[in-house]
């Protein structure tokens, strides 16, 4: 190792020093450096490790390019999880569903609360004028609703057409009447347009005259006579003080004197005074 020869100025003997026992202190820093190349960093492979393995991350780069490389472990592998259904329940109708977990996140028990279903009611049923707009209304509430109908009533439908017959054929139907009401003993009343019988005390004259028209029906319409169903005081057929009508649904009724003595109906007769057998 070289020494350090020390010589002062203005003379004298050089002092010769070992550099090995020569200690220096800076006390001022010297001039900066010049600045040195921007590091980069990136990241490289990421691969999953053993479970219990150590993570790891190794530099595939230099020290001012970096690449990292991660080995990241798995992790082990977890119990099993089940889930159960627990208690069902039904909540007021218009309620939100709810479901709750009574277990655990591992052993989940889930509980449900269901909306009941509303209830849907009708309400009243009226009838509104022909063309009018049908409606509904709710006279309930959203959950329990009442429903209210308006249904409009139907335009009055067009007259019926009347059967046309020929002029012989109706003619001979005519002839065929008038000869059937000569028999029973039936004549015309020309001040009303009615046909009246000479002895209208016998009930039977109005059945007899009944069955007269039915023969007569079945070669008009189809064997329909349409007839207004009448009443008591306003017969359908009046033959003399003999009223037939049909005051009510499914009967047919026949009256002597303003008195009703015979009603038919699905049930049977019913006779109204003395039955006198001949």
């Amino acid at each position: 190792m070289t020494d350090l020869v020390i010589t002062i100025n203005g003379g004298g003997s050089p002092v010769v020093v070992p550099v090995d026992q020569i200690g220096v202190e800076v006390t001022r820093p010297g001039p900066q450096g010049a600045q040195g190349p921007a590091a980069t960093v990136a990241i490289g492979a990421v691969t999953t490790g053993a479970p219990g393995s150590a993570a790891a991350v190794v530099n595939a780069g230099t020290a001012t390019n970096a690449v990292l490389d991660f080995a990241i472990p798995r992790g082990d592998q977890g119990a099993a999880g089940q889930i159960a259904i627990g208690a069902v329940t039904t909540g007021a109708p218009g309620s939100a569903p709810t479901v709750t977990n009574a277990g655990t996140a591992e052993q989940a028990v889930l509980d449900f609360s269901l909306p009941a279903a509303p209830s849907v009611a009708v309400g009243a049923v009226t009838t509104g004028a022909p063309g009018s707009a049908a409606s509904v209304t709710n006279a309930g509430t959203a959950y329990a609703p009442v429903l209210s109908f308006t249904l409009p009533r139907g335009d009055q439908g067009a007259t019926g057409e009347t059967p046309v017959l020929a002029h012989a054929h109706l003619a001979a139907l005519v002839g065929q009447a008038w000869r059937e009401a000569e028999r029973i003993g039936v004549v015309a009343e020309q001040a009303t347009g009615r046909l009246d019988r000479r002895d209208a005390s016998d009930p039977g004259a109005g059945l007899l005259l009944a069955a007269m028209i039915g023969q007569i029906a079945r070669q008009v319409d189809g064997g329909r006579i349409r007839l207004t169903a009448g009443t008591l005081a306003d017969p359908a057929i009046l033959i003399g003080d003999v009223a037939l009508y049909s005051a009510i649904a499914n009967t047919l009724s026949v009256a002597v004197a303003g008195v009703e003595r015979l009603r038919i109906t699905t049930s049977g007769i019913t006779v109204f005074g003395t039955v006198t057998q001949v």
